[in-house]
């Protein structure tokens, strides 16, 4: 009765596995390599489920050979850990932001895996780990827990590296992370306390659906040029904002230029610098977006429009909102000094709108709804825009730019004289 419902569990698992794999097929949101990273994924958690059933199936049989027992047990205990090494892989090689502490981590993990495998290897000379005694069965021994705690780093780093590229690729998703830790810790602590259990391939099942749903999230919410969060994103998030923020538009100055003397690589390397920098300076107080060509939004998270507020003298928002400003246009420029194979020699424009919240902010007047406040951050960038072409020319006459290539430029937006709120410093009013 116990192995048909340890064999009823794993043929389960395997047949959710084979399901994922089938989708897997069909799919055509993400690259080839995460797909077949995935399948590789799926096939090697099928592989452990496999040798794990054949071991039970044969322990305890006193006509089957120990060495085969050892075998299987063997590579059991050396595939395990390298399982987490395979999903940590998968988000570190398909994304643009994998950084040190990842690749530490991995490297760590690397070298944690292995120094078990050569530990698995001595264990099957002088039994340190595991014990197959005389009548064929797995008995464990002291060290068998060393392992465990192996096993359980090994995972507890995967989570740590996966947390901070979900960080970085401003896609947390909390929720589906403690999901997926419950899965991979109650399984693999059940199997330890009940090791006549098999729910850890189960468990485990599962969790490869939980990483898939994760990593498809993640990949439909960034843009895949630059890694920050696509239009779409940026469309939902306007309409979920029921907070005071600030929004800054970000646009690259000449940047057709870029594409047509330099070609359209040159390009696409300029916006991903372009990206890095924004990410920096706004990263930890916005999201960032990339909203099409060379246009960028960053939106204020709540807290930290509040917080930056208050750090800035006479809770000046505007001056708070300039100073980060500041801070890109010096980012974009340090770069564009350290960058050959990019082009940002041209600068940067950005313009910004305040967005209050009237219960929050009851004191402040004249508040603008959210789409004049995004139409005002509009117009600054282009007020920027133009100010900065009408200097640039002046001081550099041989770029002698025409009509036509001028008018080839997306048409700037007209504003309405009747909207008299949408004038300069229009929104002017500190929430003091």
């Amino acid at each position: 009765m116990l192995t048909s419902n340890y064999n009823l569990v794993a043929v389960i698992s395997i047949i959710c596995l084979l399901v994922n794999l089938l989708h897997l097929r069909e799919l055509d949101l993400i690259t080839k390599k995460a797909i077949r990273h995935f399948q590789y994924l799926a096939y090697f958690i099928i592989l452990e489920i496999i040798i794990d059933v054949l071991f039970k199936l044969f322990e305890g049989n006193p006509n089957v050979d120990t060495d085969l027992l050892y075998l299987a047990k063997t590579a059991e205990f050396i595939l395990n850990p390298i399982l987490p090494l395979i999903i940590l892989k998968l988000f570190n090689n398909y994304n643009h932001h994998s950084n040190w502490v990842t690749k530490w981590i991995q490297r760590f993990m690397q070298l944690i895996i292995v120094g078990n495998t050569i530990a698995q290897i001595i264990s099957l000379v002088n039994e340190t780990i595991y014990v197959i005694d005389d009548n064929n069965m797995y008995q464990r021994t002291s060290y068998t827990y060393v392992y465990a705690i192996t096993l359980a780093l090994c995972f507890v780093l995967m989570l740590i590296a996966i947390y901070f590229y979900s960080v970085r690729s401003q896609n947390i998703n909390v929720l589906t992370l403690i999901g997926l830790t419950i899965m991979l810790s109650s399984g693999f602590c059940l199997k330890f306390i009940r090791p006549d259990t098999n729910f850890d391939w189960l468990c485990l099942a599962i969790s490869f659906f939980f990483f898939y749903i994760y990593y498809v999230d993640s990949v439909l919410k960034l843009d895949p040029l630059t890694g920050l969060l696509n239009r779409q994103v940026y469309q939902t998030t306007l309409d979920k904002i029921s907070f005071s923020t600030g929004i800054i538009m970000l646009d690259l100055n000449y940047f057709k230029l870029v594409n047509d003397n330099y070609g359209h690589e040159c390009g696409d390397i300029t916006l991903r610098v372009f990206a890095q920098c924004i990410h920096k300076v706004y990263g930890d107080y916005g999201w960032c977006f990339r909203i099409g060509g060379d246009e960028f939004c960053v939106i204020l998270k709540p807290k930290s429009f509040k917080e930056l507020i208050e750090k800035t003298p006479k809770n000046d928002v505007y001056l708070m909102i300039e100073s980060l400003m500041e801070k890109l246009n010096v980012a974009v420029e340090e770069r564009s000094k350290l960058d050959d194979d990019c082009f940002l020699d041209y600068g940067i424009s950005q313009g910004y709108g305040i967005y209050y919240l009237p219960s929050e902010y009851p004191s402040v007047k004249n508040i603008l709804p959210l789409d004049k406040v995004l139409k005002l951050a509009d117009k600054r960038m282009y007020r920027s825009k133009k100010a900065f072409k009408t200097d640039y020319i002046k001081d550099h006459p041989e770029l002698n730019l025409s009509a036509s290539r001028s008018s080839s430029r997306r048409p700037k937006v007209k504003y309405d004289n009747s909207e008299p709120e949408l004038i300069e410093n229009s929104d002017q009013n500190n929430p003091s």
